[in-house]
């Protein structure tokens, strides 16, 4: 058994509806890769991305900048939250998927600041890995607020990365 990455980008088009664009396999999810399965897209005719979510690695990050200037990348809410659990204790797990919840979830960034604040104060003491995580991820997750208000929310939870395309 030899362990390989397998890359997965799917897109939703503007009538909201998601599909697959392409799956590679690779031997790590670093920018090498993610590059040749972009200029694979882009040669099978992908255009017009303009916001991509993923897990936070650079690879990734560094290869959206590149074959797609000029689109919001995001990091995936549902890594996050994964993060944020990971580096919570056992005890104030509930109250930090809770809390966190209330902040990715908020209608518009004034509120999401001020339940940021309010998660912060919460669990500093108990979760400070936690509120470090939330506070260095925030900006980063918070990206789809940016978006005009005709393009779904729902896309912000997808867990993979995910290009959203202008008209196919």
């Amino acid at each position: 058994m030899v362990k390989r990455a397998a890359l997965i980008a799917s897109g939703i088009r503007a009538d909201g509806h998601r599909e697959i664009l392409g799956v590679q396999i690779g031997d790590s999810e670093n920018y090498t890769t993610w590059e040749d399965m972009f200029k694979w897209l882009k040669g099978r005719g992908l255009s017009g991305v303009y916001f991509v979510i993923s897990d936070d690695h650079c690879g990734i990050t560094k290869a959206v900048d590149k074959y797609f200037q000029g689109a919001t990348w995001q990091r995936c809410q549902v890594h996050l939250m994964r993060n944020l659990l990971g580096h919570s204790p056992t005890k104030v797990r509930g109250g930090v998927a809770a809390a966190a919840k209330l902040v990715l979830q908020s209608a518009d960034m004034p509120e999401a600041r001020r339940r940021l604040t309010e998660f912060i104060e919460q669990f500093d003491k108990s979760a400070p890995k936690a509120v470090a995580c939330m506070e260095a991820g925030f900006e980063d997750a918070m990206a789809i607020m940016a978006l005009p208000e005709k393009v779904p929310q729902k896309i912000a939870h997808h867990q993979h990365a995910g290009a959203l395309e202008r008209g196919n």
